[in-house]
């Protein structure tokens, strides 16, 4: 879906169209896939359930659940595939350093079963440690060991342990964790440093979005931006305006917001 909007936002700004939001979007795509108004909306209903329902074990479906609520800007999904490019990264060249005298293909079949399966300590502390500074580095390796902790508490009772339940004992001995639980952890700790980073434009924005759609006009942009008290030109606000509204159609989102004054150089110096 993600990728369809893409196309879609071009479509509207060829057309000189105002942009969706996801939210609005799931609808316009599902309508598009489906026509009937009663598949379109049996479809929603079951992709809303199926987010209720793996937003806790996954971190995707967790990011693309706020930005169907308005919580989150569309941007941020970049940010979660530019974190795991870097840890996939980080993973191959630490593999390669402790292997140097194994081939390439051999040193691919080690990362790809690390992958697909678990990260030993060395593997998961490398990552952490190249990717944040000390304090949050600290902060996650805790998080990750309290993770292993947690699937470890077997209450055996005199049965026979299950093959989960033996790896998870043993990966608590060894301090390993499944490569994807591992990166369940820093997706969630981006996620979490990215909301408080928004927090207050986000209450700022709520606060102009009545009607909680996501979407604001000309004169709630100019409220919104007048609230924050980054400016008392009533020129620098017509300019930010015609950056996110060119063609006047007076719908504006939040994603769109933060979009642009994160491009200014504004929300990253806002307090």
């Amino acid at each position: 879906m993600y990728v369809q909007k893409e196309k879609f936002d071009l479509t509207c700004s060829s057309a000189l169209q105002p942009k969706e939001t996801m939210e609005q979007y799931m609808y316009t795509y599902l309508n598009q896939r489906y026509g009937l108004k009663n598949l379109t909306i049996e479809w929603a209903t079951a992709l809303i359930n199926g987010i209720k329902k793996y937003t806790i074990e996954d971190s995707d479906v967790l990011l693309f659940a706020k930005i169907l609520r308005n919580d989150c800007d569309e941007e941020f999904r970049l940010m979660f595939k530019e974190m795991k490019n870097v840890m996939a990264e980080i993973l191959k060249d630490k593999i390669k350093k402790k292997y140097k005298l194994k081939p390439d293909p051999e040193i691919t079949r080690i990362f790809n079963e690390t992958q697909s399966g678990c990260t030993e300590e060395w593997q998961w502390i490398a990552i952490i440690t190249k990717m944040y500074n000390q304090q949050d580095a600290k902060l996650l390796e805790e998080k990750i060991l309290l993770r292993i902790a947690e699937k470890a508490q077997i209450r055996a009772e005199g049965r026979k342990l299950t093959v989960e339940e033996q790896l998870a004992i043993q990966y608590k001995k060894e301090n390993k964790i499944l490569y994807s639980e591992l990166q369940r952890i820093l997706l969630n700790f981006q996620l979490e440093r990215h909301e408080k980073y928004i927090k207050k434009f986000f209450g700022l924005f709520r606060k102009q979005d009545l009607d909680t759609n996501g979407v604001v006009n000309n004169t709630e942009f100019t409220e919104l931006i007048k609230s924050m008290n980054i400016t008392k030109s009533e020129g620098d606000i017509e300019r930010l305006l015609a950056v996110v509204d060119p063609y006047k159609n007076k719908q504006i989102t939040f994603s769109e917001c933060v979009a642009l004054l994160t491009s200014v150089r504004i929300l990253m110096n806002y307090p």
